[in-house]
């Protein structure tokens, strides 16, 4: 899930170094717990794709309402992309109705660009997941390559929107949900992830 760092354009710190000085400890809590658990070492199996689709069944309503803007989010869900992801592994749509939903996630929408910078940042670690499986041969799930050759130029334009969003969310609490997306999806994850210790650890 690497996210790259903008370089400050004025004396106001850059929203975009301030969101990575704020998530970095989280970030690489998640980062460690998803590489030690062995599931990005080959194809992403369903167990790891159902707990991303119980996420974003909760958080996409949550954050596509908080936005309020249709043309910025519609783009960026991957609910269907999971959907699709998990049919061609079997499962069928009663089994994907009864899977868990991540209910906090809907309450990041309270600072809803600071809980976008994580799972859009999210696509860049895609790529390198993507670009591993290619090295075996081997489909990504399109989960992880949600735009394609896009996707620079999807991470430039959320940028944008992220330095313009200051004034209406506050910084504080935009690096605020940011961090608490990571925390959450590292909880999430947990049943998957096969860790015996703590985030910290």
């Amino acid at each position: 899930m690497s996210i790259p760092l903008a370089s400050p354009t004025s004396t106001t710190p850059d929203i975009m170094d301030e969101l990575r000085r704020a998530t970095a400890s989280s970030h690489a809590g998640l980062e460690r717990a998803l590489e030690s658990s062995g599931l990005l070492s080959g194809p992403p199996g369903g167990a790891l794709l159902e707990r991303f689709y119980g996420f974003h069944a909760a958080w996409e309503p949550a954050m596509a309402a908080g936005l309020g803007d249709d043309a910025l989010f519609e783009p960026r869900r991957r609910l269907a992309l999971l959907e699709a992801d998990l049919h061609d592994l079997g499962r069928t749509p009663a089994e994907l109705a009864r899977l868990p939903r991540c209910i906090a996630a809907a309450g990041l929408a309270a600072a809803p660009h600071g809980s976008l910078y994580v799972l859009e940042g999210a696509t860049l670690g895609g790529q390198v997941i993507r670009r591993r499986l290619h090295a075996r041969g081997t489909p990504c799930p399109r989960y992880f390559n949600p735009y394609g050759a896009a996707t620079g130029a999807m991470w430039s334009a959320l940028k944008a929107r992220l330095r313009g969003a200051t004034t209406m969310e506050g910084r504080a609490a935009m690096t605020a949900a940011a961090v608490a997306t990571f925390e959450l999806l590292h909880d999430w994850l947990r049943p998957v992830l096969g860790e015996a210790h703590d985030r910290a650890a």
